[in-house]
């Protein structure tokens, strides 16, 4: 019984202490006049007293005691850090903000599981982590507003092939200003105008009475001095031979006089002189061992004051025209010289190219010009003279 008594005591003396360390260890003293400084909580450790030895002694029927194994203290899992989500582009802005605010809070969570020492300055380490999240939050907002969008209408572009540049706008006056015409080029020959009307003749009868060696008829589709010339090659023969050539159009219309006139001698053949003229006229090609030559014959309608018309010709001697009869150029002019054609007076100039030799001869009212004497003596001799 007075064991017993003794056990008791002595329990409830241990007990006693031990709630009086507990007490004590509560407060730390700082000394006379300060208020006490609470003591940090410290992990929990088991300890071995006399009751957990007795317990052990009754469980294992009065044997030795076991030895006590404290539990292990589990690891603290690895802090880590929350990644905010992604977010898409319908989803808005304050929901965004509210989700990273969140994800912080959640990692601040995962990060205090592990007890860390109390430290003092609490009020600046809340200052401080309410100054990240403001930042943080900022450069979110940010991002989201101006980073953000520009990535995803870059990638839009570049994904659909889609050009940024804009084609640049003119200002309204210069927009309305129309088109400057380029420079029509200037040609060295006349040309008929196009929408101007082809004088043509209905019919053509030749003025030779001796029919020529050759009759070509040569269409034309335009109506030049050099569309005039390109079916008359410059060739020569060893036997002389004469053509007629009638120029048509490609309807088959033989070309009038007044139509050709002022391409060849445009100084002489006005409008106001061809209309002294028929407009059929005989157009011929002579070929000898010299080369080929052109000459034509157009006669005077009647009525026509032929004396009037021949003290004129004065005029076609300073022609500007006068090489146009030429199918090559017939190099330098000398003057004009009298001479005769089939016995008729006629007024010739020479040139330089041999063979060529430019003259007009009145056969009554028929007008013969040629730009070679042998061609004129033959053309003289068809007319009938």
């Amino acid at each position: 019984m007075d064991e017993k008594n003794n056990f008791g005591q002595q329990q409830w003396q241990v007990s006693q202490n031990q709630n009086t360390d507990t007490t004590r260890s509560q407060f730390l003293g700082t000394g006379e006049g300060e208020v006490p400084l609470a003591k940090m909580p410290s992990d929990k450790i088991d300890v071995r007293t006399m009751a957990s030895d007795v317990t052990s002694m009754q469980e294992t029927g009065g044997g030795m005691p076991r030895p006590y194994t404290p539990q292990t203290q589990t690891t603290a899992p690895k802090e880590t850090t929350a990644r905010p989500t992604p977010i898409s582009p319908s989803q808005s802005p304050i929901n965004f903000v509210d989700q990273m605010v969140g994800g912080i809070g959640q990692a601040g969570q995962q990060t205090s599981t592990t007890p860390q020492p109390k430290k003092t300055g609490g009020g600046r380490s809340l200052f401080g982590t309410l100054l990240i999240v403001i930042i943080v939050v900022g450069l979110i907002v940010i991002g989201y507003f101006f980073v953000y969008p520009q990535f995803i209408n870059t990638g839009t572009e570049k994904d659909q092939g889609v050009a940024t540049t804009t084609p640049p706008t003119l200002p309204e006056e210069t927009a309305n200003v129309p088109p400057i015409p380029a420079p029509e080029t200037a040609t060295t020959s006349p040309v008929v105008p196009p929408t101007a009307p082809v004088s043509t003749v209905e019919v053509h009868a030749s003025f030779f009475k001796t029919k020529a060696d050759l009759v070509v008829d040569a269409k034309l589709s335009a109506f030049t001095l050099e569309d005039l010339k390109k079916p008359i090659a410059f060739e020569t023969t060893s036997v002389p031979l004469f053509k007629e050539i009638v120029w048509k159009t490609q309807e088959n219309k033989p070309l009038s006089f007044s139509q050709i006139a002022s391409l060849i001698f445009p100084n002489f053949f006005t409008t106001e002189k061809v209309a002294n003229f028929e407009d059929d006229f005989t157009l011929f090609a002579y070929s000898n061992t010299k080369g080929t030559w052109l000459g034509f014959v157009v006669k005077l309608k009647d009525g026509v004051d032929i004396g009037a018309i021949q003290n004129s010709m004065s005029t076609l001697q300073k022609d500007i025209g006068l090489k146009n009869l030429f199918l090559s150029d017939p190099g330098t002019m000398n003057p004009w010289k009298d001479g005769k054609v089939r016995n008729k007076p006629t007024s010739l100039a020479p040139f330089s190219l041999q063979g060529a030799t430019i003259s007009y001869t009145w056969f009554d009212r028929y007008l013969l010009v040629s730009s070679n004497l042998e061609a004129a003596e033959e053309a003289g001799k068809r007319l009938g003279y």
